[in-house]
């Protein structure tokens, strides 16, 4: 590996076993290539012109890149939205949707630096997170980031708590509960409840522990259940009472009007309540959300 013009470039010998790493020039056979695009240049002092020229055909404006991730914030927000917490008029947002979304439409503009932090500041986004480039980080189009809060935080608004009850709910062998140390309220949209067509105060949270429903619900993941709603629809999933017992599964009907209780995990045979029984078992709520967690608790 040899540095030309201040560029790295390396002797490979064949061009057949050549790998062409991005932004490094090598010289094969004499020739000069660039990994963009493999550009052939004819003589060593022209690769850094030619690198230079490629990056400037791909290189964003600033004014690019805060319409890129407006666009990614529109994936979240609604414009009416996005007006409301920064106080603009619904005008200015959607010129700034507009350019973002190339429409041809009069009036559309580009995001000034005022702006930019005022919409982080906003919609609680890191600072100067509008002038970067995530999708040169690797982030999917589209993404916003997570952003953190403390429990003590206030909600902002548009946002609700749902509670979670301090009891594990069973997915196993047997039906159980059992206590739970961590308690927590999590954080949702009152738009998201809204597109579901939800009952925010009938929403609870449990945890679940074992592997009947796994890996559609796994061990330790958390639900989210709707209580109340109870009009069986064959091949939901339900929050069930037997007796003191508890548990989460799948629930058809059947032709006697019975049910069939059904766990995810193959192995797991399925449950058949004749009608006649069913007075020993209770269908609490639907459970619209899981959340699995892949890693462990470092502590």
């Amino acid at each position: 590996m040899t540095q030309e013009f201040g560029v790295e470039t390396k002797n490979l010998g064949n061009a057949r076993e050549a790998t062409m790493l991005d932004c490094v020039s090598s010289n094969v056979h004499g020739r000069y290539y660039i990994a963009l695009g493999y550009t052939y240049v004819n003589s060593g002092g022209h690769v850094a012109c030619a690198i230079a020229a490629r990056y400037k055909d791909t290189m964003k404006s600033i004014d690019e890149i805060r319409l890129e991730n407006f666009l990614a914030l529109l994936g979240r927000y609604k414009q009416a939205e996005i007006g409301r917490r920064i106080q603009r008029s619904p005008g200015q947002v959607q010129q700034w949707a507009a350019k973002a979304r190339k429409s041809p439409a009069k009036g559309s503009r580009n995001i000034d630096d005022e702006s930019a932090r005022l919409l982080e500041a906003s919609l609680n986004l890191p600072a100067n997170w509008m002038d970067n480039d995530h999708s040169a980080s690797g982030t999917l189009p589209g993404a916003v980031p997570v952003v953190a809060y403390h429990p003590d935080e206030p909600l902002d608004d548009g946002e609700i708590e749902i509670p979670a009850l301090n009891v594990v709910v069973g997915a196993g062998n047997r039906i159980h509960t059992e206590p739970v140390e961590e308690v927590r309220r999590f954080r949702y949209s009152l738009e998201w409840i809204r597109r579901y067509g939800l009952k925010a105060d009938k929403l609870i949270r449990y945890k679940v522990r074992g592997s009947s429903m796994d890996p559609f619900i796994s061990d330790g993941s958390w639900i989210t259940v709707e209580m109340g709603t109870t009009q069986v629809t064959d091949g939901s999933v339900y929050l069930l009472r037997y007796g003191d017992q508890i548990s989460v599964k799948f629930l058809f009907r059947r032709y006697d009007s019975g049910l069939i209780v059904r766990s995810f995990n193959p192995s797991e045979p399925d449950v058949v309540v004749p009608a006649q029984d069913l007075e020993h078992i209770e269908v609490l709520g639907r459970v619209v959300e899981s959340t699995n967690m892949l890693i462990k608790a470092i502590k």
